[in-house]
């Protein structure tokens, strides 16, 4: 505890989180939103000073890098130019460390301002690339939810054209999406809806849920019959006679082998293991009942 309060302590970076930081930027182009709320998470977790700031920024390229330092300077000239904050450009956006003191709270506030600046940079230095060709690649996938679907579409609009999904152009691109890219029976079904709720996406969103609970009720049925006809034949099959369990037939005799040792060389009534049996007591007592 300082005498003021709380002290702030700076987190220094790892290797590791630099090193993911540098390899996700190399996407920077490709998908500027995404850097920028890769940012906004490493701020509140780290919470960087310039110097940092200034390693993360150097992990683009010297043109990427120039773009997004233009425009966070461009976006806190607006805001000084209309009294909307007190300053200098050079005060919020320095181009040399300012070392601010963590535990200032005025410099820190400066501090904050700056990351808030440097990712507003990073999400609008890049033109917005107008690819409709993208967008046409979104389809819905077997098992995807209509709002699942759709949802995908708005991204993908936010993302490839400078159009607004919320707005009635936007919309109506939507709709023609919705219908076009859907699976095949929701596709099917949409295509039999009269005007003017075919333009009416809630109505086509609506309609095609009908169908894709029934797409599922109807899989649940055929699993049902499936694993239905598999118990069937699992009895069955145990009910049969099991042939393996059967004794099994001796092979035959030869002329000479004996059927009772199975040995060959003699006949069972010559066989000697057979004389070595012990009599039956009740033959004997027939004997001795004889020769009385």
């Amino acid at each position: 505890m300082g005498n003021t309060g709380p002290v702030r302590i700076k987190i220094p970076f790892t290797t590791t989180e630099l090193d993911s930081w540098k390899e996700a930027v190399k996407d920077y182009r490709d998908d500027p939103e995404k850097i920028s709320k890769r940012f906004e998470l490493i701020v509140k977790n780290l919470d960087p000073d310039w110097g940092d700031i200034e390693i993360m920024l150097s992990a683009l390229s010297d043109t990427e890098r120039q773009m997004v330092m233009k425009t966070a300077r461009t976006h806190v000239q607006a805001q000084v130019t209309s009294g909307a904050l007190p300053g200098t450009v050079e005060m919020h956006v320095p181009r040399v460390d300012p070392e601010w003191d963590y535990n200032d709270d005025r410099e820190y506030k400066l501090l904050k301002r700056y990351q808030e600046w440097i990712r507003l940079g990073l999400e609008n230095a890049i033109p917005k690339t107008v690819n409709w060709s993208r967008l046409y690649t979104i389809k819905q996938g077997p098992g995807e939810t209509p709002s699942e679907f759709l949802e995908r579409l708005r991204v993908g609009m936010q993302k490839f054209t400078t159009m607004d999904p919320a707005s009635d152009e936007g919309r109506l691109q939507l709709v023609a999406l919705f219908l076009g890219q859907s699976t095949d029976d929701i596709r099917k079904k949409l295509q039999k809806i009269k005007e003017p709720d075919i333009r009416d996406l809630e109505k086509l969103v609506e309609e095609a849920w009908r169908v894709f609970r029934n797409r599922e009720n109807q899989d649940r049925q055929k699993l049902g019959k499936t694993i239905a006809t598999a118990t069937i034949a699992a009895m069955q099959e145990k009910g049969r006679p099991n042939m393996g369990n059967r004794p099994r037939m001796r092979p035959p005799l030869r002329q000479d082998q004996c059927a009772y040792c199975r040995e060959v060389g003699h006949w069972k009534r010559e066989c000697p293991k057979q004389k070595m049996k012990p009599q039956p007591i009740v033959g004997n007592l027939r004997e001795d009942q004889d020769s009385e």
